[in-house]
């Protein structure tokens, strides 16, 4: 028998704590505690196979929402250093590894944030592993995404193009860096617009309208001047991106409105705070 999977057994005997049960080739410990209702020997059991702190095969008749066959969502319990904890729906938290969250401690999951998981053995315990794009796509249930439409989705991948969202019912959603102003960490529920539908798939934004946004791109744009003291005139995207998160297209917004209010001006080859406004 294997920790992660749910199995039917016998009940063999009880013990003053709890009940040993049997697959008549094997024997597993269930505590009274994991028992749902009182039990009698020979009784026919559901049960669910964990490892209990003493890294000890166990048994519990609480069936998770997660196993190492089926992925599901999880809550995120706690963050410690070594990872995350997530509640797979039993008494004992499973552990995300940081070896497979992002580098970056800020893109961590926070608490109470959903994460779909599926579990793996690794040493005598079960850990977590959030489920990539194929394998998700084999457990989406079909549902109708339109452009235009506003729908809320999990942070579920973060790499170099972006975020990967999945929605409750597992389509994927794809979010490049350009379309969002803050940093989103993984497990994060984000209400998106989607923008196109392609053979590449879903692609949205979570950006509103560039009246709403030019002024808080400005304060943004503002901000790095007044630390800085000038950006130069003649930028890249790349530098843009990196420096104010934004497309050169929102900066370029940004600057020639601050321009025509006046509250920059140009020196030479960069733009610099007006120096009545200093």
């Amino acid at each position: 028998m294997n920790a992660g999977l749910i199995y039917k057994l016998k009940v063999n005997r009880k013990t003053p704590i709890g009940y040993i049960l049997t697959s008549d080739i094997e024997e597993v410990f269930m505590h009274n505690n994991e028992a749902l209702y009182e039990l009698t020997n020979d009784d026919i059991v559901e049960v669910f196979l964990y490892y209990d702190s003493e890294k000890r095969l166990a048994a519990t008749m609480t069936i998770p929402n997660v196993t190492i066959n089926n992925p599901g969502w999880c809550k995120v319990e706690d963050v410690i250093d070594m990872g995350v904890f997530v509640n797979i729906g039993i008494n004992k938290g499973v552990l995300i590894s940081k070896d497979f969250l992002p580098y970056d401690k800020f893109l961590w999951p926070k608490k109470d944030d959903l994460l779909f998981c599926i579990l793996k053995e690794k040493s005598n315990r079960l850990v977590g592993k959030v489920v990539n794009n194929n394998e998700a796509k084999k457990y989406s249930i079909d549902e109708t995404i339109n452009i235009g439409d506003e729908v809320y989705a999990y942070v579920s991948r973060i790499n170099e193009e972006g975020y990967i969202l999945y929605t409750e019912n597992l389509s994927i959603i794809y979010l490049h860096k350009t379309q969002v102003r803050d940093k989103l960490n993984l497990g994060r529920k984000v209400k998106v617009k989607i923008t196109r539908i392609d053979d590449r798939g879903i692609h949205a934004t979570t950006i509103e309208n560039k009246e709403n946004m030019i002024e808080d791109d400005k304060q943004v744009v503002l901000n790095y001047l007044k630390e800085h003291r000038f950006v130069y005139i003649d930028v890249t995207p790349e530098f843009v991106l990196e420096n104010f998160n934004m497309s050169k297209r929102a900066y370029k917004r940004a600057i020639g409105s601050l321009y025509k209010e006046r509250i920059i001006q140009i020196d030479n080859d960069k733009y610099v705070i007006n120096s009545i406004d200093k």
